[in-house]
């Protein structure tokens, strides 16, 4: 990953760069931007200088940014896009994790957990919900944690995810991951959470990882997770490039 500045005020943004767009995430206000080098290069035919335009100035037009202050960007490369023919394929039927009967203490914190994270989200303006939920990640990583193995990971996700299916309302992949995350450190457990993004189509996705070994494994996950680049993890400290699930 790497990092350059924008002259403007706020918090930090990040940003993927693929062949021909680029995806930038505002994580204080929950703008997405995908900028595309064919747009503005049949601009600069048309006479627009935007194709010439510093990646940091197309950033800062794109999102409407004055130029005051200093504003961390960071940028990662995106991978290629995967020939998909849209057959992948997912086990059919409950995973072996999931067919597990959840003990007490797990079913305490995956309500706690998942009632948070609906509480966040209902908390203040839509504009806001991704940054109140990272701050609310940011604030588990702080505590001191055993780092959770895969089967711990995979169970506490699938309970979130079992939990979600009785709720009438929106959870999805953001609410899931982020409410997992913090049902595991309930339960004194550690896992790093990503959100990343992938290309043709442009899409984004939110997932937990556990650490084996060096690398990161996503949770509960399809092969097609490994598609994604990680835009973020929280924690930051977390090898991003090493944290790649391998591609299929």
């Amino acid at each position: 990953m790497t990092t350059t500045s924008i002259p403007c005020r706020g918090r930090d943004l990040y940003a993927c760069q693929f062949t021909d767009t680029t995806l930038v995430v505002d994580y204080h206000t929950g703008l997405v931007r995908l900028l595309s080098r064919r747009r503005d290069t049949d601009q600069a035919c048309a006479g627009s200088p935007a194709a010439d335009q510093p990646l940091a100035d197309r950033i800062r037009d794109a999102l409407g940014l004055d130029g005051s202050g200093t504003r961390s960007l960071r940028v990662v490369t995106g991978k290629p896009p995967a020939l998909s023919f849209g057959a992948d394929e997912c086990d059919a039927g409950l995973t072996a994790a999931e067919c597990r009967k959840a003990t007490p203490a797990e079913v305490i914190a995956s309500a706690a957990a998942f009632m948070a994270v609906l509480f966040l989200k209902a908390l203040g303006a839509r504009g806001g919900t991704m940054r109140r939920l990272t701050a609310l990640l940011g604030g588990v990583a702080l505590l001191p944690l055993r780092t959770a193995t895969l089967d711990e990971a995979e169970r506490g996700v699938l309970h979130i995810r079992r939990m979600g299916r009785w709720f009438p309302g929106r959870v999805a992949c953001l609410e899931e991951s982020v409410a997992a995350t913090v049902a595991l450190a309930l339960l004194g457990r550690s896992v790093t959470w990503c959100h990343g993004v992938a290309s043709d189509p442009v899409r984004l996705h939110a997932w937990v990882q556990a650490r084996v070994g060096n690398k990161g494994v996503p949770a509960a996950e399809p092969a097609s997770t490994g598609r994604y680049t990680i835009l973020r993890a929280i924690p930051e400290d977390f090898d991003h490039q090493g944290a790649q699930h391998d591609q299929h």
